[in-house]
């Protein structure tokens, strides 16, 4: 279910505005935009953007997304959110680079992660 789930996020707008975007600084504001573009608005409250400092950069390293805890269909990624708010927190600052990590999946430039709460 992981490797269809990848498959699916990597056919996104959201996906596409990352991949550009690799190497590049990008404002927080501006990427949280384009996820709530891709998925509709308010997504981006599912949405964590986890970065680290590296020779004093901001670096985007992680994106989390919150999901559902039932996955049962699984075609288009929009509606795998769940409806009860998690108030989930990232650490990136107003503005940051993408990180690329050698071997990635699918294009995607950074460790993609999706989480449901055990409830």
């Amino acid at each position: 279910m992981s490797n269809q789930l990848v498959d699916i996020f990597s056919k996104t707008g959201f996906s596409q505005y990352i991949t550009q975007n690799v190497g590049k600084y990008v404002k927080r504001k501006k990427l949280l935009k384009a996820f709530d573009k891709a998925f509709g608005k308010g997504s981006r409250k599912h949405l964590a953007l986890k970065c680290k400092k590296v020779r004093g950069i901001a670096m985007l390293t992680e994106i989390q997304i919150h999901l559902k805890k039932e996955l049962s269909d699984i075609s288009e990624f929009k509606t795998l959110f769940p409806k009860e708010k998690i108030r989930i927190h990232g650490t990136c600052p107003s503005q940051f680079k993408i990180d690329e990590v050698s071997g990635n999946h699918k294009g995607l430039p950074l460790l993609f992660n999706c989480w449901s709460p055990k409830l």
